[in-house]
């Protein structure tokens, strides 16, 4: 039950952090503050009945899994489009993640740089300050090992160490979030805002989100 409760707050919480730290606050920003929260309950409720949908076909066709039941519905042609759809829709997050969680690419050489100052001058351990080796390190010492799995079960004590990191990070922000300086914060007169000029980019980011 530990187990699963694990992997299931971590499919939840893991796979929207990226985008909901980076993401949902430039979809506010786009679509606009009030037009982005109607969005937000909108889309929320179209994901919710999409997931019912899908119970109801599971059960009906006496199916468990997602390409079983399009494989029971749809034949051969169903299995193919769904195994299609879910490596884009995977490879596609897995790129944003190498990005974003990695961009750490981005962070991650700061940090480092912050805690060791002199690192960038030792010669081999220099590299651990260079962005494109902290993702080409973390993408083949983290991400590939971890999606070599064929159950996802035995990711629960990774998804527990994943919540655990997740935990750190929003105390990190709401402890030092009051300590930034109002310069970084934005225009005051532009962060309640009734509707944006980038409605249809913040539904293609809000929609992955979900």
């Amino acid at each position: 039950l530990l187990n699963s409760v694990a992997n299931m707050a971590n499919l939840i919480l893991g796979a929207d952090l990226a985008n909901d730290v980076v993401g949902l606050p430039y979809v506010v920003s786009q679509a606009g503050f009030f037009l982005g929260i109607v969005l937000l309950v909108v889309l929320c409720a179209v994901t919710d009945w999409t997931i019912r949908l899908v119970v109801i076909n599971a059960k009906l066709s006496g199916r468990t899994s997602y390409m079983e039941v399009m494989n029971s519905c749809f034949g051969p042609s169903g299995r193919t489009a769904v195994s299609f759809f879910q490596f884009s829709f995977a490879f596609g997050g897995d790129v944003l993640y190498s990005y974003l969680t990695f961009s750490p690419g981005d962070m991650r050489p700061h940090v480092i740089h912050s805690i060791f100052p002199n690192l960038h001058m030792i010669p081999v351990l220099s590299l651990l300050t260079n962005r494109q080796f902290i993702i080409i390190l973390c993408t083949t010492c983290v991400s590939y090992p971890l999606s070599l799995y064929r159950d996802s079960h035995k990711l629960s004590r990774a998804s527990g160490l994943a919540l655990l990191s997740m935990l750190v990070i929003i105390s990190a922000v709401l402890i030092e979030g009051s300590h930034v300086s109002p310069d970084l914060k934005g225009d005051p007169s532009k962060r309640f805002t009734m509707m944006g000029k980038g409605v249809f980019q913040a539904v293609g980011i809000m929609s992955f989100a979900l």
